[in-house]
């Protein structure tokens, strides 16, 4: 995936979270399906949910000091299977967090779209000491909005 592929195909994999989750986060019904777990160790809906939306935010923050900063030491400071249980995921309201998921990453794609060719090589350092280019940032953020909808499809669409 090139710099000229990777917003289009993060663009195209967003507009699906909504046209999946708009009917259920418009009823009571909807909302309390959209809370239910699976199974042990899988989240429901809305957690998966607001995991992207803490997805977006965090590569949104990567990319924009890989931009502003020279070479910043890009810590990972947060382990995401926990935020699930510390930020409560599960009992926030479905409704707001899509549209707190899409507001952020409207602003990253926003930020991706207006990059200058020379911006895409940018690079920050990885907290085992690798690169992170702007880039390999905006593809790691891709690579989540596309496997995170897939659990979503299974969950809200499953497979008979």
């Amino acid at each position: 995936m090139s710099a000229d592929d990777v917003e289009p195909y993060s663009a195209a994999h967003l507009s699906h979270y909504r046209e999946l989750l708009s009917k259920l986060v418009q009823d009571d019904e909807g909302i309390r399906a959209m809370r239910i777990r699976p199974g042990d160790g899988i989240w429901s809906p809305v957690e998966y949910l607001a995991h992207m939306r803490d997805v977006a935010s965090f590569f949104a923050e990567r990319i924009d000091r890989v931009l502003v900063e020279d070479r910043p030491v890009l810590h990972v400071n947060m382990r995401f299977t926990e935020l699930a249980e510390l930020r409560g995921y599960r009992d926030e309201d479905p409704a707001t967090v899509l549209v707190q998921f899409e507001e952020g990453a409207d602003a990253l794609q926003d930020t991706l779209r207006g990059l200058e060719p020379h911006q895409w090589s940018r690079a920050g350092v990885g907290s085992e000491g690798d690169e992170r280019t702007t880039l390999m940032l905006a593809r790691r953020f891709a690579h989540e909005v596309h496997h995170h909808l897939l659990d979503l499809q299974e969950q809200v669409n499953p497979r008979t």
